[in-house]
């Protein structure tokens, strides 16, 4: 009957929402049923959080279906999760139904570049404290991102560990900057990597081990060719277009 139970939580939960980018550990339907690690959900009609405990971290080999999530903590999926038992937490995997705010990512131009020229990427995650019950007393958790992982949709990646800037001349090269080579509509994909802390009431902040990653909704950005011409006057030194 469990097992029933279980199964029909994981086909609902995966026809629910469309599976996130494979960003995160999970567990197979093989491993679910064998009973080496443990799948459950949750939703308010508008976000299915999914979370995965138990002996493995998961992965493909064993076959079945998977279940992804747009977090993990210590390399496992993550989201809202039972109450632990344990007194004290040592890692970001105690933190029962602490969660970090989900980052955002924009672009400069913003949903549009050109082939050859820098474009931007700024990353919207800041240090942000959540309040909630931790292993049965009240207590802040405090969440600070420390890594940024951006994937542009041209096969090429970036990893970093600022956020990013606006532009101080339009064009420039920053920090988070990519250049694409060819025309199209590519996907640009970001997640970010946070350490915690947490605090019980008048006590100092203590360092959990582990990290937790969360997903930033995706950017569709569109890359233009842009052509040469002469023109009548000579072009404004930096000016857009005139190379």
């Amino acid at each position: 009957m469990v097992r029933r139970i279980l199964t029909a939580a994981v086909v609902a939960l995966l026809f629910a929402v469309p599976a996130p980018p494979a960003t995160a550990l999970s567990c197979t339907m093989t491993e679910i049923i064998a009973g080496i690690c443990s799948v459950g959900g949750g939703t308010d009609g508008t976000d299915v959080n999914v979370w995965v405990d138990g002996s493995t971290g998961g992965g493909s080999s064993g076959g079945g279906s998977e279940v992804d999530c747009d977090e993990t903590a210590e390399g496992r999926c993550a989201g809202v999760s039972p109450p632990k038992t344990v007194d004290k937490p040592e890692s970001v995997h105690d933190l029962e139904s602490f969660r970090p705010r989900r980052p955002r990512q924009f672009s400069e131009p913003v949903g549009w570049t050109i082939a050859g020229l820098p474009t931007n990427f700024v990353t919207r995650a800041r240090t942000h404290i959540v309040s909630g019950e931790l292993a049965g007393h009240s207590a802040d958790v405090r969440f600070i991102p420390v890594r940024y992982r951006r994937t542009f949709g041209d096969g090429r990646t970036q990893s970093t560990t600022v956020r990013g800037a606006r532009w101080s001349a339009a064009w420039s090269t920053t920090s988070t900057s990519h250049v694409y080579e060819n025309p199209g509509i590519e996907t640009v994909r970001l997640v970010v990597t946070y350490v915690a802390d947490y605090r019980y009431s008048g006590l100092d902040w203590v360092r959990l081990g582990g990290t937790v990653t969360r997903t930033a909704p995706e950017l569709t950005i569109r890359v233009f060719a842009a052509d040469t011409f002469l023109v009548a006057r000579p072009c404004v030194v930096d000016a857009i277009g005139c190379r």
